[in-house]
């Protein structure tokens, strides 16, 4: 009878588990998507709706800002890390420096220093809506 009654409660649980991930996956699915209610000449304001969708709110947005930037400086520096003969290696470090609206920016990115001198105009752009980013057009 014991063994019976844990039968019964184990497949009881793996079935309720079952059921809420199948729910969850579903409602992740089924979610609305955001919805662009209202642009004006700077802002954009997006009706963003809850888990499931069952509610909704409008959040502003400022639109991206396109900036003029310039290449302020390119520092390279490497050194080796690790013992020689058992998986030693050189670590590099690649450091651009940007100045834009007066701020400046440091990247570390090698396919960027790479592709671009020192003294060299380039695009920043800060994009906030869907998530705060600010990217580079060289």
């Amino acid at each position: 009878m014991k063994e019976k009654l844990s039968e019964i409660f184990l497949v009881s649980l793996f079935i309720l588990l079952f059921g809420f991930c199948l729910y969850s996956i579903l409602g992740l699915a089924l979610q609305p998507k955001d919805v662009l209610v209202k642009e004006t000449k700077d802002y954009l304001y997006y009706k963003e709706y809850t888990l499931y969708g069952k509610d909704s709110t409008i959040y502003k947005y400022h639109k991206p800002i396109v900036y003029d930037g310039i290449i302020s400086k390119k520092d390279y520096s490497s050194h080796w890390v690790g013992v020689v003969g058992k998986g030693g290696h050189v670590q590099r470090y690649y450091k651009i420096i940007i100045s834009y609206n007066n701020k400046t920016v440091e990247e570390n990115d090698s396919w960027m220093y790479n592709d671009v001198e020192e003294g060299q105009n380039i695009k920043v752009i800060e994009t906030f809506y869907p998530t705060y980013k600010i990217t580079y057009k060289y």
